[in-house]
């Protein structure tokens, strides 16, 4: 069980530490693919993995916390608007799962109460 989580927790870190190398090559000027060729990642699911976190970051940081037009990201990412617009849809998706499990974590809680 702890090397279970052992490996667990170095393939977050792995994954926390790739995306950190995307975001501040894309911040330097490179294009995503640019700057994800400088993660060398062998496992193609882990790549597909690593390469979307780091496409929704993107997203999210430049977009919706930023106000960058979805356009003028895909043009600075140097992706086609679809890829860009799917990732956001992506990222909304992943908060409407987040916030029902929330709200039914605490209904359920709401159900022992006294």
């Amino acid at each position: 069980m702890e090397k279970k989580h052992a490996e667990l927790e170095e393939r977050l870190a792995f994954l926390m530490r790739s995306v950190a190398v995307i975001k501040e090559a894309v911040e330097q000027g490179a294009s995503f693919d640019q700057a994800c060729s400088l993660v060398a990642i062998q496992d193609p699911e882990l790549r597909e993995v690593v390469f979307n976190s780091a496409l929704k970051a993107l997203v999210s940081e430049m977009h919706l916390s930023k106000g960058m037009p979805l356009k003028q990201l895909a043009m600075k990412l140097g992706l086609s608007l679809s890829r860009v617009i799917n990732a956001k849809e992506r990222i909304l998706q992943d908060e409407e799962v987040a916030v029902s499990d929330k709200v039914a974590g605490i209904s359920g809680l709401q159900d022992f109460s006294p």
